[in-house]
């Protein structure tokens, strides 16, 4: 006769294995203990002309909002951000440019960010992007946007490129809807 309790608790404690490998979303806002001044603290680092189209602009006080004790985000969308589940690593919320607009079918490879401290795909990792040149309030046209993760071996973390666009992205309103998951490894020097 075969003992299945065996077989279920192996698979048991494999689940709790995983479930503790289950990292937070890499934005996490805090009041100061001190001050109570708002804390914002984004585990990605932005290059040179990116940045999350979305920015937190308020600390929430009130406790029967439900966002509490979250931050007052400026628009209705995502914060950009990575979320780490096991091995695969999740991109979310919307990008946008800073400086200069690029044009709309030329090949780029810009740096947009850094992934969290120890984060690495475990290959070179095409995305495709939706995204648009104006306003994502007010966008008529929604484009494609070819971005790459790559495992960057000269910085901390893997990088996130955008490599091309079907339309431009022009500086402020342009957007990029970030999406897609890699398989990735952790490295042990990795702050989780």
């Amino acid at each position: 006769m075969i003992d299945v309790t065996v077989g279920m608790e192996s698979r048991i404690a494999m689940l709790e294995q995983r479930s503790a490998t289950v990292s937070a979303p890499s934005v996490t806002v805090a009041a100061h203990p001190d001050t109570g001044a708002v804390q914002v603290t984004d585990s990605l680092t932005w290059i040179s002309g990116w940045e999350s189209y979305t920015q937190l602009t308020g600390f929430i006080v009130d406790e029967s909002n439900p966002a509490f004790p979250g931050g007052a985000p400026n628009t209705l969308y995502g914060i950009a951000q990575a979320y780490r589940i096991a091995n695969t690593c999740f991109l979310t919320g919307l990008v946008r440019r800073r400086t200069s607009t690029l044009a709309a079918g030329a090949r780029h490879g810009l740096p947009m960010f850094t992934l969290p401290h120890g984060w690495r795909p475990v290959a070179e990792v095409p995305l495709l992007c939706a995204m648009g040149s104006t306003s994502p309030d007010s966008a008529a046209t929604v484009s494609s946007a070819w971005i790459e993760v790559i495992p960057s071996t000269s910085q901390p973390a893997g990088r996130v490129y955008f490599v091309a666009g079907s339309a431009a992205l022009t500086v402020d309103t342009g957007w990029i809807a970030l999406q897609g998951s890699f398989p990735m490894v952790v490295t042990e020097t990795a702050e989780v």
